[in-house]
């Protein structure tokens, strides 16, 4: 005979896999946004790498809201870089595209982990939602015998 309460237990448990799974989607919407953010940074830093006419052209600049400024792109030796916590370094090219590279390693990384966690949450849900369903088909047999 199964309890009330570890009825109310795996309920509960099912709850908070929804909820972590949720998290874990909107994490992962955030963490795609950066990998790709990352990768148009690098796009754009080897198309400057390996274009030698780009001094001098005009380009748009995004700044946020769908507006753009017209910029003349000169050729900086240096190049500033986020790296986290608000802190920005100056960088020369190389530097900068390896730096670009790491956080795309780490971002991909970090997805992979999520999403096993996220499979591993899945397969629990699953779990318990086979639970209760056993559980419940019990409970009607039960009822039908008496």
């Amino acid at each position: 005979m199964v309890s009330s309460e570890e009825v109310a237990v795996l309920v509960y448990e099912q709850r908070r896999i929804l909820d972590l799974m949720e998290a874990l989607y909107n994490e992962l919407a955030g963490l795609e946004r950066s990998l790709l953010e990352n990768r148009n940074a690098l796009e754009i830093l080897n198309k400057y790498r390996s274009d030698a006419e780009v001094a001098g052209h005009e380009t748009l600049l995004p700044i946020g809201g769908g507006v753009y400024l017209p910029v003349s792109i000169s050729r900086p030796d240096k190049i500033i870089v986020g790296v986290g916590a608000g802190i920005y370094l100056e960088k020369d090219l190389d530097s900068a595209i390896e730096l670009v590279n790491k956080s795309i390693d780490n971002l991909r990384k970090v997805i992979q982990d999520r999403t096993n966690l996220l499979t591993q949450l899945r397969n629990r849900y699953e779990e318990i939602t086979a639970r209760l369903a056993e559980i419940q088909f019990k409970m009607q047999q039960r009822g039908r015998e008496r």
